[in-house]
């Protein structure tokens, strides 16, 4: 049975109680993680993702957290919404960058939102 489930518009991950990432849905801008951007009807694993306590979804990304408190995402990233530097789509989990406290994470629709362990709060993507 999953531990941690997030959804969002048109697509769904869990993280099982191996800590292994699954994740089913639409996949227009890679946000299952599969590598692919194949709608999956069936859950499927996510390359290369295993050890997260937490998931969070935005409109089309998906974020991971990880027991050492780093944070991957994968998805939609037009507005550099995945905090690795980029603004190109990710079929394959990428670190967030600069980031190495994360307690916490919200994906919201071009934006996303991470709480540090001091309590503070780091952003990435579209800010107006």
């Amino acid at each position: 049975a999953p531990t941690t489930t997030t959804g969002a518009p048109a697509m769904t991950s869990a993280a099982a109680d191996t800590s292994q990432v699954y994740s089913v849905g639409r996949n227009e801008y890679g946000g299952l993680g599969d590598g692919t951007t194949t709608t999956s009807l069936v859950f499927k694993q996510v390359v290369s993702m295993s050890g997260a306590v937490g998931i969070s979804a935005g409109y089309a990304h998906t974020f991971f957290l990880l027991g050492n408190a780093t944070v991957w995402g994968v998805g939609f990233n037009i507005y550099g919404q995945l905090g690795d530097g980029s603004t190109e789509n990710q079929r394959l989990p990428v670190r967030v960058l600069g980031l190495s406290t994360v307690t916490a994470v919200c994906g919201g629709m071009a934006h996303s939102l991470f709480l540090l362990a001091n309590h503070s709060v780091a952003s990435a993507g579209h800010n107006s």
